[in-house]
């Protein structure tokens, strides 16, 4: 998974207040072993030694526990604490987790019609990484580089450059390069353009809905 960019100073604030919690935990626990130590050095000299050992080497306990705490707090966030509805709804940055399908539109014609594909988008989504993967009937592409923007005047918009490697052998043409910008119409639709850096270039029109739980679309597909 690629780091991805948001366009808004969420992710600051976010660790700034991971931040705070872990200095105030880091401190109570801190106060708390300062209480304990004592008494169980008296029963165990081991844990007498212990301290002492730390104390030697310059490093307060104090240190060790709030990037602990810091450290453990940044990784439950990024992996689950920020997909809680009423979190991520603070947050402004949406969970765009799952598998969307539908159409694309391309402006290759074949007999004066304009080419209708059928597509499948996979999104893997932490707080700090996104992969946005499309699936095509005799190819796939892989994202590259991706934004999240939510302070489009356009609405929320997933940006992401993509590679795409051909799985048909008889294709002279097995990987180009191309950009697509979707809008994240209401929680599971996105809807946009493509374009491809290929010869001749092409570019058209996508509409996906996400996958329900149980396997079933949410909502019928029309192209655009």
């Amino acid at each position: 998974m690629n780091t991805y960019e948001v366009k808004s100073d969420i992710r600051q604030t976010v660790t700034i207040w991971i931040a705070i919690i872990s200095l105030i935990l880091g401190n109570t626990l801190f106060r708390f072993s300062n209480f304990l130590a004592p008494l169980l050095a008296k029963h165990f000299s081991v844990i007498a030694d212990f301290f002492a050992q730390w104390e030697y080497l310059g490093i307060l306990s104090s240190q060790i526990t709030v990037a602990t705490i810091f450290a453990f707090i940044s990784w439950l966030f990024n992996k689950y604490l920020w997909q809680i509805p009423c979190i991520n709804k603070l947050l402004g940055v949406p969970n765009l987790n799952g598998i969307w399908e539908g159409v694309l539109k391309s402006s290759f014609q074949e007999n004066g019609v304009h080419k209708i594909i059928d597509m499948k988008l996979e999104i893997a989504q932490t707080w700090n990484r996104m992969t946005c993967t499309s699936i095509f009937p005799s190819s796939k592409s892989f994202s590259d580089l991706v934004c999240l923007d939510s302070e489009s005047s356009h609405g929320i918009m997933l940006k992401f450059t993509y590679t795409n490697h051909s799985e048909d052998l008889s294709s002279e043409l097995t990987q180009f390069a191309g950009y697509n910008e979707l809008r994240l119409d209401d929680a599971n639709t996105l809807s946009g353009t493509y374009y491809t850096k290929r010869t001749p270039s092409t570019r058209g029109t996508i509409l996906l809905v996400r996958r329900a739980p149980e396997g079933d679309i949410n909502e019928p597909l029309n192209a655009q």
